[in-house]
């Protein structure tokens, strides 16, 4: 019994100095507890934790429950408070993670997206296999992807090459990739798919 007190006492000081908060899940990736702490964000309004509950909902690949926060934004059952073309774009995306690529492109083409997500809007219409010229600036999905270097970016352009099978340059790209990002350990696994592919083909 003195030695679970002892243990209670430790755990309970240990949370005191460091007790986990939801921005502290969010960058350790553990939605799970993010998800759990999200009710205590008092200051959050009720629709920003809906948006919330759909971003972290996405990343545990729950993207049904995403779809139903998103249709109900669009649908008028939340304020939007601005967020119609994010809600939009993300809608799209879910679409295509739940492999519904018609209705994924047909909203996708609707929407004209805010600078922040010009590139997601680019990847995803290039994985949808749809090419559209920027109107700003005259240039296409892929020249969005290719030229704004970001680590999505790059990703995507690997899954284009590895599409296309150019597996030996998916390689070279995702490998660039792990040198300056060894938390992308996930990225190993496509690496082993495009050598599997190398010598199966």
């Amino acid at each position: 019994m003195g030695a679970f007190k002892h243990s209670h006492r430790q755990y309970h000081s240990k949370r005191e100095k460091g007790a986990p908060t939801f921005d502290s899940c969010l960058q350790a990736r553990d939605y799970h507890g993010a998800l759990v702490l999200l009710d205590n964000e008092s200051h959050l309004a009720e629709c920003d934790k809906q948006l919330w509950t759909a971003y972290i909902h996405s990343h545990q690949g729950h993207h049904i429950k995403v779809q139903s926060i998103y249709e109900s934004f669009l649908n008028g059952k939340h304020s939007m408070k601005g967020n119609e073309v994010d809600c939009q774009l993300y809608l799209a995306c879910t679409y295509y993670h739940l492999g519904m690529f018609d209705r994924a492109g047909e909203l996708a083409k609707s929407v004209e997206p805010e600078a922040h997500n010009k590139c997601l809007h680019a990847r995803l219409l290039n994985h949808l296999g749809i090419d559209e010229k920027c109107e700003e600036d005259d240039r296409s999905t892929e020249d969005i992807i290719v030229q704004d270097d970001n680590v999505e970016n790059i990703i995507s352009s690997a899954s284009m090459k590895f599409n296309d099978g150019d597996y030996q340059e998916a390689i070279g790209i995702l490998k660039n990739i792990t040198v300056d990002h060894d938390e992308y350990e996930a990225l190993n696994i496509y690496i082993a798919k495009c050598y599997y592919k190398l010598v199966r083909f």
